[in-house]
């Protein structure tokens, strides 16, 4: 949110023109939109793994369930 209002900023005067101080004000903007961009792609990677474990976790404990199921059945027989 404040990087948007960063670059709202830098634009709302800028004249179309690309002169050394709005480069700079530029780059330095996109470094910082970079870096947020990795921040969230370790976000995002951490809550895709930890659904996968819990989606593990599940199906470890339905194949065990079954497996008593059926050797219960068996010992009945």
């Amino acid at each position: 949110m404040m990087l948007s209002a960063r670059y709202a900023e830098l634009v709302s005067d800028w004249n179309g023109e690309s002169d050394d101080e709005f480069r700079r004000k530029a780059r330095a903007l996109r470094t910082l939109c970079q870096d947020i961009v990795e921040l969230r792609r370790g976000v995002h990677y951490a809550e895709r793994l930890r659904l996968d474990l819990e989606r593990f976790a599940d199906t470890k404990e339905d194949d065990e369930l079954r497996s008593l199921e059926a050797t219960m059945e068996e010992t009945k027989q």
